[in-house]
């Protein structure tokens, strides 16, 4: 056995030492092979085949020989595998790294097969006579043994290494058909975005052509707006002068015919009207009253409607500056040299004293009639200025209680007791009118009249009834002269402007007066009675006129006569309960406003 051995190691070093190509190392195959595999990187530096060689020492005393194989290569570093990095004890290579890993580190040659039944050989000789007998065999036996575990690892290596790349191809055709499909996808859904794109830019276009199409239309109908507006100015502007025009000649026609103008003014808004009607629209000069039914002799009931129609009829929604609108032309007759007399008519109540003076506080939107027609005429004789003219106005206040005439601006005003100054009428050869004693005032400024006013609402007689809290007991009479003078044609004018606030003229069971209040309203329907006397005999066109049966109408002889031109207020209140005496008040302004009293003449010297 042991010559065996021998020559076998004999062949093989011969073998070796004729050949000159050294043998190749299983590592640079694998670097080779795989240069940037994990288990390329993780084997030690190649060494060449004569490198791999041992080298043969002499044994000495202190290196004894050893029947033991000693390798002649360093040992092979463990390998360490980056942060990230797959090991080569891992994998596919597992098997034939720990293998070769194993059988390099060994110091002791791989064990030889037993054949099957056969009893392993024991040695029984001595430990130094086996080692001096077996040294030159084991050389042979390691070197051959060495070169034998290199073809086999050099073989692992190579069926780990087409192993490996068998999975990395089959891990390419994976990841290519991954891309493909991806890839695929991709182009499907390009090409679905790029319909949906092209569909949206679509629509996109129709709304931009929609949106260019609706701007064309609405600028051709913001053109046609805009021509309707300009023709509906115009239109209004027609119908406004042709309101205004006939206006015009209906004050025209009045003033020939010289009838006394009537408008009617429903107090308000505070109440409700529930029994007034207002059904023209158009000039405002109609006012329907719907009355309580009634039964007739069949037993039916019916409402009774009562129309009035006058020169105008303000609701109760009409302000001061409406109202006043409408006599802005009368008080210009005053300053032209007329003389105009405008009243107020109507219960107690009804919002007179209102609609002539404005409230105790007054504002720029409710001053009165009075304080309002001395502004237009201060106005007005500012603008003829310049033509030269000049006027001077002079204020008078007075009242007449139980017949009798007090003078609202002096000290001895006020009060319900007898006057100690006497104020007498006396009418001039020019159709003037003075009263006796009275306190009058030169107006230079339209604050004026409202202190004027102010001094009056103090000293004018009123008192409590069933009717009003405040019920005026006297006529108050404000009196404006204008006088004017042009310097340039030395042209003279005297006008007068009559603004009167009558007393309630609710009946005397309706007041339900008693005392000095029952004297005070027999006084009042007396002097009210005398001028529907007046008015009547002036219609019918009378010889004789009854001026002299009341103050009232002995102290307006002259504005009543035919001279000068007359509006009254009718004014009512469209409470319910006072719808009897608003009936009233409408029947006598319709017995008014049918009078004539002459055309008015004006005075210019």
């Amino acid at each position: 056995f042991f010559f065996a051995l021998d020559k076998m190691a004999q062949a093989l070093k011969r073998k070796r030492e004729s050949s000159t190509v050294p043998e190749p190392d299983p590592r640079n195959v694998v670097r080779k092979l795989f240069p940037h595999s994990s288990v390329a990187t993780g084997l030690r530096p190649s060494i060449s085949g004569s490198e791999a060689r041992p080298t043969s020492q002499p044994p000495t005393s202190s290196n004894p020989p050893s029947c033991t194989h000693t390798s002649r290569k360093p040992p092979v570093p463990k390998f360490v595998p980056k942060p990230g990095q797959r090991s080569c004890t891992q994998g596919p290579f597992s098997n034939v790294t720990n293998t070769i890993n194993g059988a390099m580190l060994s110091k002791k040659p791989l064990p030889r097969s037993v054949p099957a039944g056969r009893p392993a050989v024991t040695m029984s000789r001595p430990r130094s006579l086996v080692g001096r007998q077996m040294a030159p065999s084991m050389k042979a036996e390691g070197s051959s043994t060495s070169t034998s575990i290199r073809l086999q690892e050099l073989e692992l290596a190579k069926k780990a290494a087409e192993h490996e790349a068998e999975i990395l191809r089959e891990q390419v055709q994976q990841v290519t058909m991954r891309m493909e499909a991806s890839e695929n996808h991709h182009k499907s859904a390009k090409l679905v975005m790029e319909q949906m794109l092209s569909c949206k830019e679509q629509l996109l276009e129709e709304k931009t052509c929609k949106i260019a199409e609706q701007e064309k239309t609405n600028a051709a109908l913001q053109q046609q707006l805009q021509n309707f507006t300009l023709q509906l100015q115009d239109t209004q502007q027609l119908v406004e002068e042709g309101h205004q025009m006939r206006k015009k000649l209906h004050n025209t026609i009045q003033e020939l015919k010289g009838n006394i103008r009537v408008m009617a003014r429903v107090r308000g808004p505070e109440a409700k009207e529930t029994c007034f009607s207002f059904p023209d629209k158009l000039d405002g000069r109609v006012i329907n009253i719907t009355a309580p039914a009634t039964t007739n002799y069949a037993g039916d009931e019916k409402a009774k409607i009562l129309n009035f129609s006058f020169d105008k009829v303000f609701a109760a929604d009409a302000t001061q500056g409406i109202v006043f609108e409408e006599i802005a032309q009368l008080v210009q007759s005053a300053l032209d040299g007329y003389k105009v007399t405008i009243f107020a008519y109507g219960q107690t109540g009804s919002g007179k004293t209102f609609t002539m003076e404005g409230p105790p506080s007054p504002t720029e939107e409710t001053s009165g009639m009075i304080p309002r027609a001395v502004a237009q005429i201060f106005e007005e004789a500012a603008r003829l200025q310049p033509r030269g003219w000049e006027f001077t106005l002079q204020a008078t206040f007075v009242e007449i209680y139980l017949e009798e005439v007090r003078d609202l601006l002096g000290s001895a005003a006020g009060g319900t007791g007898p006057s100690a100054v006497k104020h007498e009428i006396h009418h001039k050869g020019d159709g003037s009118t003075e009263i006796s004693n009275v306190i009058t005032i030169t107006v230079k400024k339209p604050a004026d009249v409202f202190k004027l006013l102010q001094t009056a609402a103090r000293n004018r007689a009123t008192a409590a009834t069933k009717m009003n809290e405040r019920s005026s007991r006297s006529h108050s009479v404000f009196t404006l002269k204008i006088s004017g003078l042009n310097a340039t044609t030395d042209q003279k004018s005297s006008g007068v402007l009559n603004l009167i606030d009558l007393a309630g003229s609710e009946r005397l069971n309706a007041s339900g007066a008693t005392g000095d209040r029952l004297k005070e309203t027999q006084n009042i329907n007396k002097s009210l009675a005398a001028l529907g006397d007046v008015i009547g005999a002036l219609g019918t066109k009378k010889g004789h006129v009854p001026f002299r049966n009341s103050k009232l109408t002995y102290l307006l002889q002259n504005c009543l006569g035919g001279d000068g031109k007359t509006l009254m207020f009718v004014n009512i209140s469209p409470e319910a309960n006072h719808l009897q005496e608003s009936i009233c008040s409408l029947r006598f302004a319709a017995k008014v406003n049918s009078c004539e009293i002459g055309t008015a003449k004006r005075k210019v010297q």
